[in-house]
């Protein structure tokens, strides 16, 4: 391939390359020459052709090194031969790659999925935004509702709320958006014009919000750990990209989110170095994580932070005396219920420790029912330790891959009532409806807090993936501890004055802003 990049540069003055078809489609190879450099690593004399083989995670990892010491190639042959030529390669060091992006790359881009892309979005916003390169996630323009090239469902063309909406989460975190746009049946470079006043539209939505989005930072409130020690020990078959196992994670951010919290997405590279940033970090059944992780989580909970663990195996990994439990009997691909809201929430897991409490306080108690107060079994729900100047909670069970997989309201009560024990004062706490994500920014002497209603007008079904004719929704209150008192605190992109007062306290006072509705995305803007 360098020889036709060379070539474009040359003859046609090429100044850039998104190079297509990397990441998600790469796959062990077993060649004679790749078995060869196998053995020659590793020392293993066959790779595996099993993902159960326990050598499985060797291989799949020497096929990642393998890609990117080939993307890396042709990257330094672009570079060298003309500066200041832009290479992406989609999908590497996004979401799906952690891990220090050492592939000289330009910047990151990745194209989401077609239909049901929110949620994709905003787990590669909250990651993309800690790597340290320019990044822009492409939207698909068009949709279908039964999967790719179906016949009987051809593609049409997105609603520009739809669009928006998604844009929304990318430029909330600093990020750039491009459209992908195939007018279908027409193989000729035309434009159709109706289509394109919508991309018009989608097109000036996004400008409005560039000059506050461009170049702020984020306001440091819950980080959730994303160890690609741990993705890179758990590939789940062949594919670099489809077959890594990133549920928890996802079911961690998703459930924080729906709570109004301010959540940024961090891989240890990105994390070691900022441990001290965060008032709360969640390890959502991270336990592959490595012992450097572990040691600096640690290390955060004595001086001072909170840290929320989870998972059977968590226990191991950190040791019964922090999380301050006695390890009781390991129950296999069980349901337990635990308390929430006004009742109970099933949840199941493929491992479940009971757990009894030695130095850590107890919430609530494992059921073998929905019933709240009878057929309760002796082990707590979670767990809440202090350790030094912080604080631990342990979940002993898979309660982020549950919401991630089932998404009930309740599971997401409960994740919220466990952050509230683990830390009950944060400075920053918002109150609205669940389908309004939060993002905390700031931008020289501006705190942001954007607002993105996630809720559609129409039925969000199996066999219809569209958003459109998107509800006002709200109220909000946000409330924050200030230094001082504001100059001024102001509404950007939509329509209606927010209500503020500012209670003085001895060190300093709380902001308290009210808000009608937000119809798309809305951004608070506090003056310091």
């Amino acid at each position: 391939m360098i020889p036709q990049m060379l070539e474009l540069i040359d003859r046609y003055g090429v100044d850039g390359f998104w190079v297509d078809g990397d990441l998600w489609a790469v796959e062990p190879c077993y060649c004679e020459r790749c078995r060869a450099a196998f053995t020659a690593r590793t020392g293993l004399a066959q790779p595996p052709t099993e993902p159960t083989d326990p050598a499985w995670p060797v291989w799949w990892n020497f096929t990642r090194e393998s890609f990117e010491e080939y993307v890396t190639r042709y990257c330094d042959a672009v570079h060298a031969h003309k500066p200041g030529v832009l290479v992406c390669s989609n999908w590497l060091q996004t979401f799906k790659n952690p891990g220090e992006p050492k592939v000289p790359t330009d910047w990151i881009s990745g194209d989401n999925a077609w239909v049901w892309g929110l949620d994709g979005s905003r787990c590669e916003a909250r990651f993309l935004a800690t790597r340290g390169k320019p990044w822009d996630i492409m939207l698909w323009a068009f949709y279908c509702s039964h999967g790719m090239g179906a016949a009987e469902s051809p593609w049409v063309a997105k609603p520009v709320e739809m669009l928006e909406q998604e844009a929304a989460v990318l430029l909330a975190f600093g990020g750039n958006v491009q459209v992908y746009e195939n007018p279908g049946g027409l193989r000729n470079g035309q434009l159709i014009p109706w289509r394109q006043r919508r991309w018009g539209e989608v097109g000036r939505f996004i400008r409005r919000r560039r000059q506050l989005c461009q170049g702020a930072g984020s306001v440091p409130q819950i980080a959730v750990l994303h160890s690609e020690t741990h993705l890179r020990a758990t590939p789940t078959g062949k594919n670099l990209m489809w077959n890594v196992d990133v549920e928890p994670v996802q079911g961690a951010v998703f459930s924080l989110l729906e709570c109004h919290y301010g959540v940024d997405i961090l891989d240890e590279w990105a994390l070691q170095p900022r441990l001290d940033e965060f008032p709360v970090i969640v390890a959502p059944e991270q336990d592959r994580m490595s012992e450097a992780m572990v040691e600096g989580l640690r290390a955060y909970v004595l001086h001072g932070g909170r840290l929320l663990v989870s998972g059977a195996a968590s226990l191991e990994r950190f040791g019964a005396e922090f999380l301050g439990v006695t390890p009781g009997q390991l129950d296999e691909s069980r349901t337990y219920h635990v308390p929430a809201g006004d009742g109970t929430v099933p949840l199941f897991s493929k491992s479940w420790r009971r757990v009894e409490t030695t130095t850590a306080r107890g919430h609530g108690q494992i059921g073998l029912t929905p019933l709240a107060d009878e057929r309760l079994l002796p082990h707590p729900a979670f767990t809440v330790n202090r350790v030094g100047r912080g604080a631990v909670a342990y979940v002993p069970c898979s309660v982020f891959r549950d919401f991630g997989h089932n998404r009930y309201p309740l599971t997401r009560q409960f994740i919220g009532g466990v952050v509230k024990a683990l830390a009950p004062r944060l400075d920053v706490s918002v109150e609205a409806p669940a389908c309004i994500d939060v993002a905390l920014r700031r931008k020289g002497k501006r705190r942001i807090v954007h607002l993105i209603n996630r809720s559609s007008g129409i039925p969000n079904q199996p066999n219809n993936g569209a958003i459109d004719q998107i509800p006002n929704v709200g109220p909000v209150r946000v409330r924050m501890r200030l230094p001082r008192a504001p100059r001024g605190v102001r509404l950007a992109y939509e329509s209606g004055k927010p209500e503020w007062s500012f209670t003085p306290r001895r060190d300093g006072g709380v902001l308290d802003v009210r808000l009608a509705s937000v119809r798309i995305h809305a951004a608070l803007v506090i003056e310091e």
